[in-house]
């Protein structure tokens, strides 16, 4: 089928629909320009598959000229990224459209009598010939590799304050004893790292939520409601916040009885070191009942919907 990636096995339809399905597939996950435009899909019009991306792009390809239809990197475990590719008759890309393609697909290639898809362990488009007049679907919003950079930096600069803040209780209290501090600071760096990356990930919704209202405001010439801009917490901003209640309760471990009983054994201990100690040990149940809560919740939700979130 194409060359380094041997033959595609054709392997059972992505769904059976029924002959009058929709006409139209879109892919997943599902991005949104500042606008809330959601452009990226793929239609049967006529005897021509259409597919429309970003910035006004449509990509017409007559159905005739269609040999193949392949979806890349299908036996993965968690398919992240998926791509579609299309193929002429002489096995070269004519289409390349990224992203995670469900049932619908069917509908659309029924619609014009083309071939069902055929499932590749390929995961890159380069292992086709590219014919002339390839195009690839743009299923990202300008600038969104820039946000993507700048929420990677945001969160290594976070999560490394984050760690910071957790080593400071350990250097304050227990810089005497070598077996503590590394216990205590490894937990107290843990937590704080992973709590630095879910507040950088808070942060990110939040910019790009202000960023949609002041784009409607301008746009109506009036303020909108704020609050239909703020998305519901996803899977990821769950599965960070997890992360979090569940490495708090080791630090807060050997920041209470820990820190407590090290400092009374060797005669160091201070109000404020105790004060300190007791506070952490008073919020260790409540947050191990929140962790023991979160993860019961966690385990009744699918990893690939995480995953769609992740990426």
């Amino acid at each position: 089928m194409g060359r380094g990636a041997g033959p595609a096995r054709r392997a059972r339809p992505v769904s059976r629909l029924p002959a009058g399905a929709p006409a139209e597939a879109r892919p997943g996950p599902v991005l949104a320009d500042l606008h809330g435009r959601q452009p990226v899909r793929i239609r049967a019009e006529g005897t021509d598959l259409v597919a429309y991306g970003f910035g006004e792009q449509r990509i017409s390809v007559p159905a005739r000229s269609v040999s193949h239809v392949i979806i890349l990197g299908a036996y993965h475990e968690l398919p992240i990224w998926s791509p579609l590719i299309l193929l002429d008759r002489d096995k070269r890309v004519l289409l390349e459209a990224p992203g995670m393609w469900g049932p619908e697909l069917n509908g659309v290639l029924q619609r014009l009598g083309l071939p069902r898809p055929v499932l590749s362990a390929s995961t890159s488009a380069r292992s086709w010939a590219r014919a002339p007049g390839y195009q690839k679907l743009r299923v990202r919003p300008p600038g969104y590799p820039l946000a993507r950079g700048t929420l990677v930096v945001a969160g290594t600069g976070l999560a490394g304050l984050g760690a910071g803040l957790g080593l400071l209780p350990t250097l304050a209290w227990l810089s005497s004893e070598t077996w503590a501090q590394g216990v205590s600071g490894m937990a107290g760096a843990a937590a704080g790292g992973v709590a630095g990356a879910w507040l950088a990930l808070l942060g990110a919704r939040a910019a790009q939520a202000v960023a949609r209202w002041a784009v409607a405001a301008w746009s109506v010439r009036t303020p909108p409601p704020v609050t239909r801009f703020f998305p519901e917490p996803g899977e990821a901003d769950g599965a960070l916040l997890t992360a979090v209640t569940v490495l708090a309760v080791p630090a807060l471990i050997c920041w209470g009885p820990v820190v407590a009983a090290v400092m009374l054994a060797h005669g160091t201990a201070s109000a404020a070191s105790l004060a300190f100690a007791a506070l952490s040990t008073a919020a260790l149940p409540v947050m191990a009942w929140r962790a023991i809560r979160r993860l019961r919740d966690r385990q009744r939700r699918p990893r690939r919907k995480l995953a769609r979130e992740l990426w």
